[in-house]
């Protein structure tokens, strides 16, 4: 049975990251150790499934909605491997049917095979700036080994996934869904979505709206800066309305492995500036801002409309 492309190198690490729920009080550094040492049995009687969580594990395996399989992940998961009492998913019977039925590609099959699962998948080695048009068949986007360069995609994803980038700038619109950013050093991002998930990546720049706290994992806090979303565009807060991206923006404070927020490095607000992709036409929008920003932004954007 085909559940797709794996996109992790560990599927210990995935539930970690969705499904721990941590009532130890052992450190972040010893619950890291576990994790990337593989260590099951020290996570499982902390793993906590409800049946709505298979949807979320569904846009990691598939980087966003399956509608290129022919059976969504929900009904493909036996009657066994759930708890008639609570409907929850039993940690174990869920991990080794997974493990069981999992199939692994190759770059090329995966590459071959994403188009299929309405999958952009964008690598840039050659080192060009990127403008990528937005097309309807794509519900999801990867972006791989993009390096010293500079990415504007308009296009509205339910999930996204960057990974192994550096040096680079990348301009996103609105993703209904997660957003994993693995990996990656010296990279800038700026984005609306739902959840955003931050493995293994150190100098990052983040310029969210996002409507949970960020979750870091394997992140090095110092080396993180985070500031509201900078890209006013036309009709942006109708498009978050159609994501389901409402709410307060939770920009400012990050989610460890333990579930204890802290919070993020902040950008000072006399450096923040609104990022313009295109000539201003007066009508471009932006989430609502905290007011130290806002004052920074309209003085910004007022002066490049004289210009």
């Amino acid at each position: 049975m085909d559940l797709s492309y794996y996109v992790f190198d560990s599927l210990l690490i995935i539930f970690v990251c969705l499904f721990f729920d941590n009532s130890t009080s052992d450190s972040l550094d010893t619950i890291i150790q576990h994790a990337m040492a593989g260590d099951y049995p020290y996570f499982i009687p902390h793993l906590s499934i409800p049946s709505e969580a298979i949807h979320s594990l569904s846009l990691l395996f598939a980087c966003g909605d399956t509608l290129g399989e022919e059976r969504s992940l929900s009904t493909m998961i036996p009657a066994s491997c759930q708890d008639e009492a609570t409907g929850f998913y039993k940690p174990y019977e869920l991990i080794v049917f997974l493990e069981n039925h999992l199939t692994f590609l190759s770059f090329s099959e995966y590459r071959r095979l994403a188009p299929h699962n309405h999958i952009r998948l964008l690598y840039n080695e050659n080192q060009q700036e990127l403008r990528v048009q937005e097309r309807p068949s794509f519900s999801s986007a990867h972006y791989l080994h993009c390096h010293h360069t500079a990415v504007e995609d308009d296009s509205s994803y339910t999930a996204l996934i960057l990974q192994d980038c550096s040096h680079t700038s990348f301009q996103f619109s609105t993703v209904a869904g997660i957003v994993v950013l693995r990996d990656c050093d010296h990279v800038t991002l700026s984005i609306c979505c739902n959840r955003l998930l931050v493995i293994n990546c150190h100098h990052i720049a983040l310029y969210t709206y996002t409507c949970t706290n960020p979750v870091f994992i394997a992140c090095a806090p110092d080396t993180m800066l985070t500031a509201p979303y900078n890209t006013p565009r036309v009709q942006l807060l109708r498009r978050l309305r159609e994501a389901h991206l409402t709410g307060r923006n939770c920009w400012d404070f990050g989610i460890d492995m333990k579930g204890v927020a802290f919070p993020c490095p902040k950008l000072p607000p006399e450096e923040f500036s609104p990022f313009l992709a295109k000539e201003i036409t007066g009508e471009e929008e932006l989430p609502l801002l905290p007011t130290e920003y806002e004052e920074v932004f309209r003085h910004v954007l007022n002066t490049l409309k004289k210009t």
